[in-house]
């Protein structure tokens, strides 16, 4: 199974449409940058919002999911809108849902067309982290990054790291190792076939180990993964696949990065030169809040 399109609106900013098209022949991996505030946490919310409310029965019905989206919905349509586009063994398939407030004040779902493999493609979705029961591949996981580390094993304060003379509790070791463990069941997902949504993708993670990673996902990959970043120097490796780099925009507008040439997305970027992303921020900026 595979998405081709998803476009979302109503959700937090994102006012209007915003569409991810993914080809059936790429790599599989999108990543998403832009601007603070330019809705790149939203998409990835909306599909977890979209995930439950195919999976959840009445999902609307429950009073923390009325809080919920009370929350997350546009404050100016009251309404969200996904649409996906699919295909499973070789048969594509599209479905619309729809969560929209009524005059009560509720929200309510308004299902869109019947599809029978939709119910299939949320469980592929993938928005949050996994629980593993993998010891062993976890400790292989981090054993490339830590050679130091001699086995993980449960305690009672979760996992903990064995090291030759001692060992530590996950909650106290560094925020890359945590990052790492919290990443794996869902690169692992990614690699064997599921559809996974990442926010922020570099967070906590040096940028050889993120770009290590990636690399490996886009040549052994199985599924997909779609994620928001910061880390430009990343964009070195994604731009050998035509669309795996994304742009959205202030304005909440998403644009594909296409080569232009011998030009870099990473000095476009930085420079302010793409498209409805300018970054025009400069050192001297800062001289009216701390002074010179």
């Amino acid at each position: 199974m595979r998405l081709l399109k998803y476009t979302v609106s109503g959700v937090r900013a994102l006012e209007e449409p915003v569409t991810l098209e993914f080809s059936k022949n790429d790599c599989g991996i999108k990543a998403i940058y832009g601007p603070t505030g330019s809705g790149k946490s939203s998409i990835m919310e909306s599909v977890d919002i979209f995930k439950n409310s195919i999976l959840t029965p009445d999902y609307t019905c429950h009073k923390f999911t009325q809080a919920y989206l009370d929350n997350a919905i546009n404050k100016k349509t009251r309404e969200m809108t996904v649409s996906v586009e699919f295909e499973d063994s070789g048969s594509a398939y599209t479905y619309e849902m729809k969560i929209q407030q009524s005059h009560d004040g509720k929200f309510h779902e308004m299902q869109g067309n019947q599809c029978e493999k939709v119910a299939e493609l949320a469980q592929k979705l993938i928005t949050r982290t996994p629980g593993t029961s993998e010891l062993d591949r976890l400790y292989e996981f981090i054993h490339v990054f830590k050679p130091d580390v001699k086995s993980i094993e449960r305690g009672n304060a979760g996992l903990r790291m064995v090291y030759d003379s001692y060992k530590v509790d996950l909650v106290d070791e560094s925020a890359g190792v945590r990052r790492l463990i919290q990443l794996y069941p869902m690169i692992d997902r990614a690699v064997h076939g599921d559809i996974v949504f990442v926010d922020a993708l570099d967070a906590g993670l040096h940028e050889v180990y993120l770009t290590r990673l990636v690399e490996y996902l886009m040549e052994y990959g199985k599924g997909q993964l779609c994620f928001t970043a910061q880390n430009v120097d990343l964009m070195n490796v994604l731009k050998r696949e035509k669309n795996a780099i994304n742009f959205l925009s202030e304005d909440h507008k998403l644009y594909q990065w296409h080569k232009i040439g011998n030009y870099s997305p990473v000095n476009m970027y930085r420079r302010g030169m793409i498209e409805g992303s300018p970054f025009n921020v400069d050192s001297i900026d800062f001289l009216n809040v701390f002074g010179g």
